[in-house]
């Protein structure tokens, strides 16, 4: 009852859930991710029905974006949302060298419902509702297992080794 618009979706629900440890949430710092004011916009549509567009959070490990996070106020379809936080994955991976597509993850709520996949499928992975979201629910594991910082953060170490190989830097 106290989520009644984007805003408090957003630091009501997603923050809390981003930045409270295993197993209560995902385990980030702030450092860790970047909110609306610190994001580049991108123009997404044609023409006339092209709008500017960024997410509400995006997830930054080891200076690569990893995972985008839409929010909606209470009662909107997450379709939508979902659609939006993959195009802004799609135009972040196309920064970025051919087969190297960093932002992987991608998150949408709104306040009753959260959904959450891969940035290259329209169907979602995970799917629970606000009442399923506590420690001893099955899916609420699956979903902190699936978007952990920690498993975010294998994925950042696979993309360095596949772009740098093994070499290793070392301080003189």
């Amino acid at each position: 009852s106290d989520l009644i618009n984007e805003s408090d979706v957003e630091q009501k629900l997603i923050y809390p859930f981003l930045t409270s440890p295993d197993p209560l949430g995902l385990g980030y710092t702030p450092s860790d991710f970047r909110t609306k004011p610190d994001l580049r916009h991108v123009s997404i549509g044609k023409g006339s029905s092209s709008k500017l567009y960024y997410p509400d959070y995006i997830i930054i490990l080891h200076g690569l974006p990893l995972m985008i996070i839409e929010a909606k106020k209470p009662g909107v379809r997450l379709d939508h949302a979902l659609k939006e936080a993959r195009l802004y994955a799609t135009e972040v991976n196309a920064q970025f060298p051919k087969n190297i597509n960093p932002c992987k993850k991608i998150i949408a709520t709104n306040g009753n419902e959260l959904i959450a996949g891969t940035w290259d499928s329209d169907k979602a992975d995970i799917v629970i509702s606000f009442d399923d979201l506590f420690v001893e629910n099955a899916t609420f594991k699956e979903l902190t297992s699936f978007l952990s910082k920690d498993s975010l953060s294998i994925i950042s170490q696979d993309i360095h080794k596949s772009i740098r190989g093994e070499t290793i830097f070392t301080k003189p």
